[in-house]
Order: C-alpha cells, then sequence, then structure tokens
C-alpha cells in the first residue's frame, strides 16, 4: 500500500458528490514512505501540473527490484529508489 484516498471525518456533512471527489483522487502518501516523481534528465520533475515523469517509491516495505529483474533499473541513478515504470506528475 503505497497512497489512501478516503473522506476525512470532518467531510462527513457534505454532499456527496464532494466525497466521491476524494475518493477519486490520487490520495495521500502512507507515513512512512517517500515517493518523488522523476525523469531520466532531472531528478525531481518541477511541481507545475505538466511535467511528467517516473514514480519512484522509498520506504521500509519497499522492495528495491522487481521479481526477476535483478538490476534493471542499474545505472539509472536510483539511490534506492523503486523504479516503478508508472508516469505522473507532481501536480500544481
Amino acid at each position: 500500500m503505497v497512497l489512501v484516498s478516503r473522506p476525512k471525518s470532518y467531510m462527513k456533512d457534505l454532499p456527496k458528490v464532494n466525497c466521491m471527489r476524494t475518493r477519486e483522487s490520487r490520495g495521500r502518501l502512507v507515513p512512512g514512505l517517500e515517493m518523488r516523481v522523476s525523469s531520466r534528465t532531472v531528478r525531481k520533475v518541477p511541481r507545475d501540473g505538466k511535467s511528467m515523469g517516473e514514480l519512484r517509491l522509498r520506504g521500509p516495505w519497499i522492495t528495491e527490484e522487481y521479481y526477476r529483474e535483478p538490476g534493471a533499473y542499474e545505472g539509472d541513478g536510483r539511490d534506492g529508489w523503486l523504479c516503478t515504470g508508472d508516469v505522473g506528475d507532481r501536480g500544481p
């Protein structure tokens, strides 16, 4: 588990559509994990909602590499981050 997207207790009296928007969002990072979006040329992409890169994760329960792909990302500057292969942006 990396992200959690659920309405907060203070939202219980809001219209149902507001709670659904919260559930449909990308959610919040679970405590204890680090996440960054980087590209091959930039360590962190800018937080402008336009620049995209690869989602990378690091934390106590995040693996260092994918099963049967040892060393697939060596030399990619991963420095202990799991390269997920997923594309994302850092939002505005």
